[in-house]
């Protein structure tokens, strides 16, 4: 609000002031008056400006308003431009449309084939675990197959081992006697061996020529066969059977059938060893059998006949030195 003091300047003078304050006065409220007036004239010189530059604001945001109303109005597109607007979407969605009954259709086959497909896995998976079942069983009958034949070769190593003729028939000796499974072959004046156990042994010497015979392949006894029988044994020619035994009976032939059936052993065993001896040249008979005129048999140049009880009795004791050596070979050669 203006101060009481402008008010002042337009009231009228007082009339009782003195003549100086008056004009001290005057000209100090002339410096006022023209300070009031400058400033009001300045101040409303600043409110005309504001109110012309709002107004100009008013008038230009004005303008803008209606130049942009006019450029949307000119945008909206005109029916025709939406008919076909329209139809290039209706366009669009049928080629959509198709496009979609196309992916449908193949999706259905897709499907129609991943179905084959699964039921074609499942078969291979059936037949993969049929398979593996089978590979398993396998496995298992060739590990048993294995352990089978590791344990079968080893019972076949131990059975090589093994000697059937040498273990069946024990040729040793026992003093001046020479023995076959215990039974002593030959007499003494001094040993009266009883003559069961000597012909056990030649029983068991016949046996044992005769199974030789069997294992080595191509030999046959020309001039005698040999028909073992324990103690009861005999000796054949073409001719005669011999007996290869005896007893305390007298005869006054004496022990005739006795040495013609030793005789007819000791050929077959001389036989035995030329067969041996031709398969392997390095061996060779530890007591030498001669066959001379008649089919005579010496024994390391010695006769093999009932007489002299010592002679007989040592060449027995060879006899058994020889056919534990054809015992021997026949091992080797059939191991």
């Amino acid at each position: 609000m203006p101060s009481t003091r402008g008010f002042s300047l337009f009231s009228r003078p007082s009339t009782t002031s003195s003549t100086n304050a008056s004009s001290t006065n005057g000209s100090s409220n002339d410096n006022n008056i023209i300070g009031t007036q400058a400033a009001s004239s300045s101040s409303s010189s600043n409110n005309d400006t504001g109110l012309r530059d709002m107004n100009d604001c008013d008038c230009d945001s004005d303008d803008d308003d209606g130049i942009n109303n006019i450029a949307n109005l000119n945008d909206i597109p005109s029916p025709s431009d939406l008919q076909r607007a329209v139809q290039d979407l209706l366009t669009e969605k049928k080629k959509l449309s198709q496009k979609l009954d196309t992916v449908s259709t193949r999706r259905k086959s897709l499907n129609l084939c991943l179905q084959a497909l699964e039921s074609r896995r499942d078969i291979h998976v059936s037949k993969l675990h049929s398979l593996l079942s089978s590979r398993h069983t396998t496995l298992s009958t060739l590990l048993s197959l294995q352990t089978l034949t590791s344990a079968t070769a080893d019972h076949h190593r131990s059975l090589l081992s093994l000697h059937p003729l040498n273990d069946t028939f024990n040729i040793s000796h026992s003093g001046p006697f020479g023995t076959i499974n215990s039974f002593r072959l030959g007499r003494l004046q001094t040993v009266p061996v009883e003559w069961a156990e000597i012909n056990a042994a030649l029983g068991m010497s016949c046996l044992l020529l005769h199974t030789l015979s069997l294992s080595l392949p191509h030999l046959t006894f020309s001039h005698y066969t040999l028909r073992p029988c324990g103690s009861s044994s005999h000796v054949s020619s073409s001719t005669k059977t011999y007996n290869l035994y005896s007893d305390e009976k007298f005869s006054i032939f004496g022990k005739r059938s006795l040495n013609e059936a030793v005789k007819g052993f000791l050929v077959c065993m001389h036989q035995a060893g030329v067969y041996v001896m031709e398969q392997d040249r390095t061996m060779s008979m530890p007591y030498e059998l001669e066959v001379g005129k008649n089919n005579e048999v010496r024994v390391k140049g010695k006769k093999w006949e009932w007489g002299d009880l010592e002679e007989w009795t040592r060449v027995a004791k060879w006899v058994l030195c020889d056919l534990k050596w054809l015992v021997a070979f026949v091992g080797k050669h059939s191991g």
